[in-house]
């Protein structure tokens, strides 16, 4: 059975993140212009609507193993895609992610931004913030993920830390 996450009772240290260029915790959400200019970091990371449930589950992993981070779901290449044109079930697999694809939950904050597409329309943004976890996530699968500056390593099972040996 698996264990849901609890809700997340802090947020990351504004003056932490702007030391390292990260953005801004989803309870202070940056415009539109911050996120498609802000170099992608340890901490922040575009991902664009194409992405499956399992795809954005292992960035998740990977940024709790870490030390937590952004995720913006709906940029890509430097132009706002949104996320309202994805098929309808994806966004509720997009907020499902870090439960249904990763051992132990990871825990995160999810919320849309509005914003208008590279179209012109109205359109949405997803923005995922992954809480730092001193628990080893890993896949159904048993893949281990680690964000490494602006890479998502995945582990060799022979090097992926247990529970019990980072007690």
């Amino acid at each position: 059975m698996k264990q849901l996450p609890q809700p997340l009772t802090s947020t990351p240290d504004r003056h932490q993140l702007r030391l390292f260029d990260a953005p801004e915790p989803a309870d202070a959400l940056p415009d539109l212009d911050v996120l498609l200019t802000t170099r992608e970091t340890q901490w922040f990371e575009r991902k664009g609507q194409r992405i499956s449930a399992a795809q954005l589950a292992e960035w998740m992993i990977g940024f709790a193993n870490a030390d937590g981070g952004r995720l913006v779901v709906g940029l890509h290449g430097g132009r706002v895609e949104g996320i309202d044109t994805a098929p309808p079930s994806r966004l509720n697999d997009w907020l499902q992610a870090g439960r249904d694809f990763a051992e132990p939950p990871v825990r995160s904050a999810a919320r849309p931004l509005d914003c208008l597409n590279q179209q012109g329309h109205p359109d949405r943004l997803l923005i995922i913030d992954v809480e730092a976890s001193e628990s080893v996530h890993r896949t159904p699968g048993g893949k281990c993920f680690l964000r490494v500056g602006v890479i998502l390593a995945q582990l060799p099972a022979e090097h992926t830390p247990t529970d019990e040996s980072t007690e």
